[in-house]
This record gives C-alpha cells, sequence and structure tokens, in this order.
C-alpha cells in the first residue's frame, strides 16, 4: 500500500504569507496543490520559499491570469514534471474597469508524479453552470489519462447533501445577496460534481465533509480531492481549523494507493 499526504489549499494570494507557511511547514504535505497563487511583485519569490522550506524537489505555477502572475501550482516532495498548463472554456462574464464585459478566467495545472497524475484547478465561483462547462473542458483535456489522476483545488461546488436545511438555506440568502444564481447542487444532473463521477472520479473527501471556507466560520465545503478510478484511492480526509493566513482553511487528504 502506499501512502501519500496530500493538501489543496487556496492561499487568497499570500495574503499573510508568513502564516500560510507556517501552516504548511506543520502539515508536511508530500503534495501540494494550491490556488489564488501570487507570483509578480512582492510574492515573486513565494513559491520558491515554499518549496525551499518544505524540502519539495519539484514547483510548477500556471499563471492563467493576470498577465501570467496568478494561477494554480503543485509541489511534490519527490521529483515531477508539468505536462500541461490548460486555459479552461467558460467563466462567468461580468463588468470589468471602464465597464466592459469582462470573462472570469480559470485554468489547470497537469503534473506528472512517477505514474500518478495531478491536476490543481481552481473553478468558478459564481455559477454551477460554468463550473460544468470548465470540468467539462478540462476532462476533455485529460482524455485517457483521466483514470490515473488526483484532482485537487477550489472547486466551488456544493453538494447538497453536505448540508442541513438551515445551512443550505444560510448559502441560498448569500447567494442572493451577491445576486448569483443557485446554490444549485452541483450532484444534479448538468452539475461539475455529476460529470466527475460520470467520468468515474470519486471525491476523497464525501465520508468525511468538513467545510473550509470562509476560514473564520467554515460555511462551505469547496476544497476537494478527488480520484481517478483506476487508482483504486481511497483516503482519511481533514480539515486544518487552527490554519490562519488566508479566507480558506487547507484540506488534508492521506491517500491510500494500492500501488
Amino acid at each position: 500500500m502506499r501512502r501519500l499526504r496530500v493538501v489543496t489549499y487556496n492561499v487568497q494570494r499570500w495574503h499573510d504569507f508568513d502564516a500560510i507557511l507556517a501552516t504548511l511547514e506543520r502539515l508536511k504535505p508530500e503534495v501540494l496543490a494550491l490556488n489564488e497563487v501570487h507570483a509578480g511583485g512582492e510574492h515573486a519569490d513565494a513559491l520558491e520559499t515554499v518549496r525551499s522550506r518544505l524540502a519539495m524537489a519539484s514547483a510548477h505555477f500556471f499563471g492563467h491570469a493576470l498577465d501570467g502572475a496568478y494561477g494554480n501550482a503543485v509541489l511534490t516532495r519527490a521529483a515531477s514534471t508539468a505536462v500541461a498548463r490548460r486555459h479552461l472554456a467558460g467563466g462567468s462574464v461580468v463588468r470589468g474597469r471602464g465597464g466592459a464585459p469582462h470573462r472570469i478566467a480559470r485554468g489547470a495545472l497537469v503534473v506528472a508524479l512517477g505514474d500518478l497524475q495531478i491536476v490543481a484547478t481552481h473553478l468558478d465561483h459564481m455559477a454551477e453552470a460554468e463550473r460544468a462547462t470548465q470540468v467539462a473542458d478540462l476532462l476533455a483535456g485529460l482524455g485517457a489519462t483521466a483514470g490515473a489522476t488526483l484532482l485537487c483545488g477550489d472547486l466551488n461546488a456544493l453538494r447538497r447533501r453536505d448540508y442541513g436545511a438551515g445551512a443550505w438555506a444560510a448559502l441560498e440568502a448569500e447567494h442572493a445577496r451577491n445576486g448569483w444564481r443557485g446554490p444549485d447542487d452541483s450532484d444534479a444532473p448538468g452539475g461539475a460534481v455529476a460529470a466527475l463521477e460520470a467520468a468515474g472520479f470519486g471525491d476523497l473527501g464525501a465520508s468525511d465533509a468538513a467545510p473550509t471556507s470562509p476560514a473564520a466560520a467554515p460555511a462551505r465545503r469547496i476544497d476537494y480531492v478527488f480520484a481517478g478510478a483506476e487508482l483504486g484511492a481511497r483516503a482519511a480526509a481533514t480539515v486544518d481549523a487552527t490554519a490562519a493566513g488566508s479566507d480558506h482553511l487547507p484540506a488534508i487528504f492521506d491517500v491510500e494507493l494500492p500501488n
């Protein structure tokens, strides 16, 4: 049995870098998937600092927005290779600077770690239909390799079964305040999670569901690891409720792989 500690964490553009780094040193991940990584300005060296302090062999970054300075990262304890950086279709359209329509771009970073494939992505935060479009595009890009994949990240997807009536009503009120549709159950036909599961992916946190956002008063389980069918993976999933430095909490998956 092969064991692997996987941590997925939305770091909110390194809101408090020192606190985030201290958390990651304590968690000791072997695979680390990061969202909302800023790689410009004062944070130009942040990812290399994380790699060095965590004794990771490899660090990969895909800046899908802000002229390549903002996106997703994957770091691995053993040596790994980036095999794809993919801009995803879809994305909610909002008014940008000057009032012009602006599509919120998302991307996916694919890394090969031996015979295991790691994907870090961050899906649309406003609409389930856009998340489903992005998942469809991602699955098309993975093709035949999807079954040997750990798909990690802030998917922003909401599974209705994770919430009681009161918690779901609170999410409905939040969406209404923000002017967003929904919330929509991602398990329903046409949803992003439904598409992943139809493609053979399993939610490794399903039996240990715990919210990760917002960090100060967690109410949404939106940070996931899904495993492709070929892996035969299972995991114990936890959330680090003591973490500071971001508006998300890190989700920790102690993954068991049969080979």
